[in-house]
């Protein structure tokens, strides 16, 4: 997951770098202190809309996979995976890890003496091995 996430980025940021290279490209060869019909001609203004859509999709890929990794943050710290990644996509992937990372989950887990994955304190089975145990063996920790 986090590999394809860091492909996601990164082609986002191709698409951006690209964007900003063909846009000074295209500034390039228009020479400043010519104004003529021929600026804003047809081709003119494809090509800035192509450079509209890379900018424009790569910021989206970023966006997306910062809101995935916000998302990815909250759920090892305890907290809803959807509901941080659509805060984040919404509002800021910044501000989302901002507050995932303030927020404390207030979920009694315990840890299973035998596998040492993280369960319910309710729970009397562990889902990850089957052992049972005693609410007495396994040590309560509080989520923050």
């Amino acid at each position: 997951m986090t590999k394809r996430l860091v492909i996601f980025f990164i082609s986002g940021l191709v698409l951006i770098i690209l964007g900003i290279s063909y846009a000074g490209f295209l500034t390039s060869t228009v020479p400043t202190n010519q104004f003529d019909a021929d600026v804003f001609s047809e081709a003119s203004m494809r090509r800035s809309a192509a450079v509209g859509f890379l900018l424009l999709s790569g910021l989206l890929l970023c966006w997306i996979a910062l809101s995935i990794g916000c998302g990815n943050y909250a759920r090892n710290r305890g907290r809803s995976f959807l509901g941080f990644f659509i805060f984040s996509f919404l509002i800021s992937p910044l501000i989302g890890f901002i507050v995932a990372f303030i927020s404390t989950g207030k979920s009694e887990i315990n840890k299973c003496p035998d596998c040492a994955e993280f369960i319910k304190s309710e729970a009397n089975v562990c889902k990850h091995c089957g052992k049972r145990f005693d609410l007495k063996e396994v040590e309560n920790k509080t989520i923050d």
